[in-house]
């Protein structure tokens, strides 16, 4: 079975979280295009956004809604070429609204893991949380026993994640960079239990979302992830020996200047580590000091 047939039940896990909801954005709008295919055009698309909380999950909604409507309203005459074959579609109000009603139409959201079922593609967005992606993994994987899985942890070890949840190569380590519908890389993470056909997929996926593909060795932390955690440790390492000279908040404005023009960025190291979260930090830490070895994290 190829991408095109896998995309037409697919599971979002965690989709009101940031990124699970960029996620949900861009498999949504990838879903229209193919549903706008003359041929596709009987397929029962789904999209299914799962988590814990309606509301949140009514959340996810609004942000596809609001993204939607801004992509179709500064990319019509793409979209004219997508609705060739729609003579009702005259105006660009039309279009736009046509687009959005696209997105929309394919998604059902629900708060039991079990509405998952049928799925040929099932995307884990939950926490950075070992232990929650082991059981989250391990319960779909029962839930659903020939889908392909793919996880968006920044540090997790696949081939442990794989092992631990007994999905026997049915996953690959699939890390969008935040927020998902902006950032270009899109980093793929095969163990060496991966199955073949999957990473394909995930290439091929990459690819129809716009993203950069770059694959990683199975390596706590990754290659994005890796870096930047070593990074923002001799950053905090500095400022503790710049704070005699600076002040705490000196040295840190100072240090997150220097990363942020010397290094052409459009946020210093410091600004990052609020962005991201401290406490996904630690868990990212955690994480790295646990998997690789002669290497440790405070």
């Amino acid at each position: 079975m190829g991408i095109d047939e896998r995309f037409e039940q697919i599971t979002v896990l965690g989709a009101a979280g940031k990124m699970g909801s960029g996620i949900s954005l861009l498999l949504a709008q990838e879903i229209v295009r193919l549903k706008n295919i003359p041929e596709n055009q009987k397929k029962p698309y789904r999209l299914n956004l799962i988590d814990v909380r309606q509301e949140g999950l009514d959340g996810a909604l609004n942000y596809v809604r609001t993204q939607c409507t801004r992509k179709a309203e500064s990319n019509v005459d793409r979209l004219r070429t997508l609705y060739y074959n729609r003579e009702d579609l005259k105006t660009d109000d039309q279009i736009v609204r046509a687009f959005v009603d696209d997105a929309l139409s394919v998604i059902s959201t629900h708060t039991d893991i079990q509405q998952a079922a049928d799925s040929q593609l099932v995307f884990e967005v939950v926490p950075e949380d070992e232990q929650l992606k082991i059981d989250t993994l391990r319960t779909v994987g029962d839930i659903c026993p020939s889908s392909y899985f793919f996880s968006n942890t920044s540090s997790i070890p696949i081939g442990f994640l794989d092992q631990e949840a007994g999905l026997g190569g049915r996953l690959i380590g699939s890390h969008f960079f935040n927020p998902p519908a902006v950032q270009k890389l899109f980093e793929l993470i095969p163990s060496s239990a991966t199955r073949p056909e999957l990473t394909e997929i995930a290439r091929d996926l990459g690819r129809r979302l716009g993203k950069t593909v770059v694959f990683s060795g199975d390596v706590a932390g990754f290659i994005g992830t890796g870096h930047f955690v070593r990074e923002a440790l001799y950053a905090l390492d500095q400022a503790g020996n710049l704070r005699d000279r600076f002040g705490v908040h000196g040295a840190i404005y100072a240090l997150n200047k220097i990363s942020q023009e010397g290094l052409i960025r459009p946020m210093g190291t410091f600004q990052l580590l609020d962005y991201i979260g401290l406490d996904v930090i630690l868990s990212v830490l955690r994480v790295m000091a646990k998997h690789i070895d002669r290497e440790t994290y405070r």
